[in-house]
Formats: structure tokens, C-alpha cells, sequence
């Protein structure tokens, strides 16, 4: 696992000042790649994509440069459930 991308997934998701009592996140370790799945309520899930998904793409973009520095792929999803 990636201990910087995991950090940097705390650091992004656990201070969510409106979050539901069920946002959060997990991390799934496949043998050379991380998927992490992001769960946000359903009224904030606009929020979390951003116009035309750019607080998204951002998001997927700082998690990866985060993995690079332990050499691992990896994928961000978000989901409202």
C-alpha cells in the first residue's frame, strides 16, 4: 500500500466539515495498484465533482503524485451511497 497516498486521502476527506455520518472513504490493495473509493453523501457528491468534474480530476491528480513516491498505480472513484 501507499502510505503517502493514504495520507493524503485522510488529509483531503476525514475534515469534511458537512459530511454524513457514513462519508468516508476505503482502500482496497490489489498486487500493483490501490483503488480507493470515496463515499459521500448524495446532496454533496456536486461538491466533491466540481464543474465539469475539475475538483475531481484535481483530487485523482494529487493522489497519484502522492503514490509515486512508493511506486504505486493508483485509481480514485467516488460514489454516493
Amino acid at each position: 500500500m501507499s502510505p503517502a497516498a493514504r495520507s493524503m486521502v485522510s488529509l483531503l476527506f476525514n475534515p469534511a466539515p458537512r459530511s454524513a455520518p457514513d462519508a468516508g472513504y476505503t482502500l482496497i490493495a490489489f498486487a500493483a495498484a490501490l483503488l480507493i473509493t470515496v463515499h459521500v453523501a448524495p446532496d454533496d457528491m456536486g461538491r466533491v465533482i466540481g464543474k465539469r468534474g475539475r475538483v475531481a480530476n484535481a483530487i485523482r491528480t494529487v493522489v497519484r503524485a502522492a503514490a509515486v513516491r512508493d511506486d504505486v498505480e493508483v485509481e480514485v472513484e467516488f460514489g454516493d451511497d
